[in-house]
């Protein structure tokens, strides 16, 4: 996966999870699980291919939910961090 591929990647990760602790937040179940399987769906892949996707996809999940949206340049250094 180039990194430009996996900037994409984890700015979609990063946007349904925001989508997800928004709709958590105001109480609106349908919404709020249906963007956490998108979300699901997306880290899917990082799973499979980084072994380090668990820890780097977990602190990403903490800095959303504590901060709300990631700005380009935290997307950019998440991107960096997964190792083959």
């Amino acid at each position: 996966m180039t990194r430009k591929e996996k900037i994409v990647a984890v700015t979609y990760m990063a946007d349904r999870l925001d989508a997800y602790f928004t709709f958590r937040k105001a109480g609106q179940r349908e919404e709020e699980n249906q963007a956490f399987q998108q979300f699901i769906g997306a880290s899917s892949l990082f799973y499979a291919l980084y072994k380090n996707s668990v820890q780097v996809i977990a602190e990403m999940m903490r800095e959303i939910e504590k901060y709300g949206r990631l700005v380009p340049w935290l997307i950019e250094g998440y991107a960096d961090r997964f190792e083959k």
